[in-house]
């Protein structure tokens, strides 16, 4: 009887290591297949992120504006001169590179999607978007876009060109267009969607290829030279394509016109060595400033000047532009 009970112990004993160790085993295994599914999609995950860390998505005029609202989107004007005559013509490029060295790897085709889409209403212009053989008109009620991709291997762009015209009879020198608001964005592979998008609004105004630079005594009534003891010259300065600051002398006939001696640019006044009474000053002028100069006639200016006469009496020379 106790070598029974001995026997049931030990049966049991062996019955309890079996279901442990059963237990224990799969426990592990649970364990063991856990992390290999938890490196799997860590894997795949950080996959992505060392892809989209690596990821070029640029343009020649866009900005990345992933964290700006479309108000604040960056402003983009046309940078070479353009009368208004013919349609003016962005070239809009985007990239999936950073420079010739440093674009995508090959496994890295990206598809994206490109908005285009008028800031307001329309003027009356004519707005539209050429992509290859496609050319897509943009109106107050109607966006376009286009959905593009850049295989990656090689630096590779893809061209835009955007068209503004103005509107038909619109003849003023100083038009500027309605804007363009230009967004791109990733949409696959799936881990880069959404990376980064790029944005700009662009403009198209008139813009000389000279600057223009006026002086005169626009403050004088016509036949009252006579009655005035001072006279205001007036300068404007618009710039051309290359938007400079500029020098520019001034120069007077000092016999009948005296530069006002608290005028801050007094102190710099010169003597003309190679003309008898002709005084003059330099100053420097920002694009699109107006100011203006005060000066006194002296006793021997006569009170019958015409105002064109007296606008005969101080010349304006441009110095060249002024490098910042």
């Amino acid at each position: 009887m106790k070598k029974q009970k001995e026997s049931g112990r030990q049966l049991h004993k062996k019955k309890y290591r079996v279901v442990l160790g059963f237990f224990t085993f799969f426990i592990l295994l649970c364990l063991a297949g856990g992390t290999m599914v938890a490196k799997y999609y860590a894997g795949r995950r950080n996959k992505g992120v060392a892809t989209a860390s690596s990821l070029y998505f640029t343009s020649n005029l866009l900005k990345n504006v992933s964290n700006v609202t479309e108000d604040n989107y960056p402003v983009i004007y046309n940078t070479d001169a353009w009368d208004g005559v013919n349609p003016y013509q962005f070239s809009l490029e985007i990239r999936n590179y950073q420079n010739q060295l440093l674009y995508n790897d090959r496994n890295l085709d990206i598809q994206y999607q490109i908005n285009f889409q008028l800031v307001g209403t329309t003027d009356g212009g004519s707005y539209q978007v050429t992509y290859g053989s496609e050319t897509k008109t943009i109106t107050s009620n109607s966006a376009c876009s286009f959905t593009a991709g850049l295989a990656g291997g090689q630096a590779r762009a893809d061209q835009f060109s955007v068209s503004f015209a103005r509107p038909e009879g619109n003849t003023s020198s100083t038009y500027r267009s309605v804007g363009i608001r230009v967004t791109a964005t990733p949409v696959s592979p799936d881990y880069v969607a959404n990376y980064e998008t790029l944005g700009g609004i662009l403009y198209a105004s008139i813009v000389s290829s000279k600057f223009e630079l006026k002086g005169e005594f626009s403050k004088i009534p016509t036949g009252k030279v006579g009655q005035y003891a001072g006279f205001p010259y007036t300068i404007s300065y618009k710039p051309g394509v290359d938007g400079a600051t500029r020098k520019i002398r001034i120069t007077w006939d000092s016999s009948k016109l005296q530069l006002d001696q608290f005028s801050p640019y007094y102190a710099s006044k010169q003597e003309d060595s190679g003309e008898n009474n002709k005084d003059y000053i330099e100053i420097t002028m920002e694009p699109y400033a107006s100011m203006d100069i005060l000066f006194y006639r002296t006793d021997a200016f006569d009170p019958n000047t015409t105002i064109d006469a007296l606008n005969g009496l101080v010349v304006i020379t441009d110095k060249g532009g002024v490098t910042p």
